[in-house]
């Protein structure tokens, strides 16, 4: 190409054309002095009011990106003439596709709804801070829309095309503004309507919304029904249009705080919009790392669930002292479960041993009424001696059944059943005397004397404990020359 080897004494080396339209051409070159491939833009030339337009519009974009170092704004490396009128401007070469290119290829691929969404709004954050870039730096696009975003191969995010952009604080220099400019459906209101001394940063939030409108509904926001999306009043309705044409048209659910961050942007009111596109970059990168976002509030309960998905570690250790809690509860409430069928089955076994030993009791008692009336015969003399045997059997099961009240607790409350107890054990002792079991009667009193201290104080009165010593002594002296029987 002729023209270009005219550039800088033949610097640029032409490689090939990239592309042209009516107002310019794009041709790929070779930078022979930096050892780099770079893009060069020659503006085609033109005498009408057209042709000036493209020019001052050319001239712009030229002055305004050369004042924008971003990794997301294309950086310019030159500019000039060429053959007497021709511009021309030399820039990074940027490679890949559009962000409209890549919604698409998003929307086709194998990856689940909620990474979908993801990918879309990591690219919106991209986007969103080249923009906040140049707002900080004084600068509005006022021309956002994802065919002027391109993703590259290795996910870099460029924003393209600032030949519409504006000075937010007007230079003494500048005889007259720029005229207005936009693509329709992107546009804020104040942009539709020509308010210029209402446009903002706040105008091109308006856009990035609108963006990330259509990444989220894989619909471009134009028409009538978003239209009255967008006049509608209330924050909450809009995010609910949005999850609504989301559904419909890529079938996935778009999470509350993304929509609540893109119905924000899309406030008619240019005040209940995000200042700068910077805030709404730290909503969305807030949103990614399941933090808490401005745009919309939530209870105790998402937030936790945040915090969880946040911090894979604390959901680990949450998650483990949940289980451990559970485990310990289930445990106790099992434990207290089956203590408490073991005391209700220790009551009732002591309620039916406690029936039949005073049947016993009063079988004995009626025998003996019998046999001082009528006589002592042998049938009496049977009778009463197998009825002992039957009483001292009950008292032994009725003992055992109210010492186990007493080791599980169940009968410390009552003095009455500690009292029986004593009593039952006694009797029972003496019963063995009676049916001739000296040494069983020797070791019951020897554990009595053993377990006197498990005992409360008041289960035994001094006058029959040491009854219980003097029976004990007497016990073993007779066990020691008579054998029981």
């Amino acid at each position: 190409m002729a023209e270009l080897e005219k550039i800088g004494d033949g610097r640029y080396r032409y490689l090939k054309d990239l592309g042209s339209g009516g107002t310019a051409k794009v041709v790929l070159a070779r930078d022979t002095v930096l050892d780099r491939d770079v893009a060069v833009k020659f503006l085609s030339a033109s005498d009408d009011q057209d042709g000036r337009d493209t020019l001052t519009r050319f001239l712009r974009e030229a002055s305004v990106t050369a004042g924008l170092g971003h990794p997301g704004i294309v950086p310019v490396h030159d500019i000039g003439t060429v053959s007497g009128s021709r511009y021309f401007l030399v820039m990074k070469v940027v490679e890949g596709a559009s962000l409209d290119e890549v919604r698409r290829e998003t929307m086709e691929s194998k990856m689940s709804p909620m990474a979908k969404m993801r990918h879309l709004c990591s690219l919106s954050v991209h986007v969103c801070e080249a923009v906040g870039y140049a707002h900080f730096r004084g600068i509005m696009h006022l021309d956002l829309k994802p065919l002027n975003v391109m993703v590259g191969e290795f996910g870099e995010v460029m924003v393209l095309d600032w030949g519409s952009a504006q000075r937010i604080h007007r230079r003494s220099s500048e005889v007259s503004p720029p005229p207005l400019s936009g693509t329709s459906g992107y546009m804020s209101p104040e942009q539709r309507t020509g308010a210029r001394e209402e446009i903002c940063p706040a105008s091109d939030v308006y856009s990035l919304g609108a963006v990330l409108c259509e990444l989220l509904t894989g619909k471009a926001p134009s028409g009538p029904a978003f239209q009255r999306m967008v006049e509608r009043p209330g924050l909450k309705r809009r995010a609910q249009f949005i999850r609504q044409q989301a559904g419909a048209n890529c079938g996935w659910r778009v999470p509350k705080e993304l929509a609540a961050i893109c119905a924000k942007a899309l406030s008619p009111a240019k005040i209940d919009r995000y200042l700068t596109a910077r805030e709404m970059a730290d909503d969305l990168q807030a949103y990614l790392e399941y933090g808490t976002v401005s745009a919309i509030r939530v209870g105790w309960v998402r937030r936790a669930r945040k915090l969880t998905k946040r911090n894979p570690l604390a959901n680990a250790a949450f998650l483990c002292m949940i289980t451990v809690c559970m485990i310990l509860v289930g445990g106790f409430g099992v434990s207290y479960a089956s203590n408490l069928e073991y005391r209700r089955a220790i009551t009732a076994q002591v309620a039916d041993e406690r029936l039949i030993y005073y049947q016993a009791t009063c079988r004995t008692e009626w025998i003996e009424r019998q046999k001082r009336e009528k006589g002592n015969g042998p049938e009496a003399e049977r009778e009463a001696q197998r009825l002992k045997v039957i009483r001292f059997l009950a008292a032994q099961r009725l003992r055992n059944s109210l010492e186990a009240m007493l080791a599980i607790g169940e009968a410390g409350k009552s003095p009455q059943d500690l009292h029986e107890f004593r009593r039952i054990w006694m009797e029972e002792m003496i019963l063995a005397i009676d049916l001739g079991d000296w040494q069983y009667a020797a070791r019951g009193f020897s554990r009595m004397q053993k377990h006197r201290g498990d005992l409360p104080r008041w289960a035994w009165q001094e006058d029959e404990f040491l009854r219980v010593e003097a029976l004990h002594t007497l016990l073993r002296e007779s066990a020691a020359h008579e054998p029981s029987s």
